[in-house]
């Protein structure tokens, strides 16, 4: 009933993750270039920060596609990782599983290995971490010792932190200084402006098949 009354094709404004519904304001367009032009090349580490339902992992779901033809991305989004745990991580991403008892320098010689070869081949590989903001310090310092590996073709990851305004808190920490240093970009998604929301609500209408502005400016002002 509501998309016939309405003339829709369907739902506008459902919560699920669909790029299709994804509005790309002047904002978000130069993040996605600054993200997109950092890691591109190999030992970045990127950060992007925003509230919760602000569209960071759409956001970087948009950005994938504008990373190099030879781009791996492998995207984590649980956060509860040890060190251990994501360099396993790794291996299987490469089809390697390795004995449960290997040590953190056993595994990050096979890492090494895998992604040396993976690079040779022209393979430039990117790690994407969600709610990165409740990482362990452990596994932030793995992720730093990652961004470290190297072969003759240069450093063999990149790295994008997706999370919460706090994740910034967490980088500052003196603990974390080191990291710190080695961040390249940092960017956060914003709040939409008066005029966004209603480019944005419009644009969503528009996705879900509607031809009419069905809303009008007094109405679209008041939801912002």
């Amino acid at each position: 009933m509501y998309t016939s009354f309405f003339a829709l094709k369907e739902l506008p404004f459902e919560s699920r993750l669909d790029e299709r519904f994804f509005y790309v304001g002047a904002q978000q367009h130069r993040i996605l270039e600054l993200l997109s032009d950092n890691l591109s090349r190999t030992g970045s580490i990127c950060v992007l920060t925003g509230a919760s339902g602000a569209g960071k992992t759409t956001l970087a779901r948009l950005l994938v596609r504008s990373l190099p033809a030879g781009a791996r991305v492998i995207a984590i989004d649980d956060p509860r990782l040890t060190p251990q745990e994501l360099l396993t991580t790794l291996l299987r991403a490469r089809e390697t599983i390795p004995a449960p008892d290997l040590s953190l320098s056993e595994l990050t010689h096979l890492v090494r290995g895998q992604y040396s070869i993976a690079q040779a081949h022209g393979e430039i590989c990117t790690l994407i971490l969600d709610e990165a903001q409740s990482l362990s310090g452990e596994t932030l310092e793995q992720l730093r010792l990652l961004s470290n590996l190297e072969c003759p073709a240069g450093r063999l990851f990149s790295i994008l932190l997706l999370g919460q305004p706090q994740l910034l808190r967490r980088l500052m920490h003196p603990s974390q200084q080191m990291l710190w240093q080695r961040i390249r970009a940092f960017a956060a998604l914003p709040p939409l402006t008066r005029e966004e929301v209603g480019n944005y609500v419009n644009f969503r209408l528009h996705q879900a098949g509607g031809h009419e502005m069905l809303f009008s400016t007094a109405a679209l002002n008041e939801l912002s």
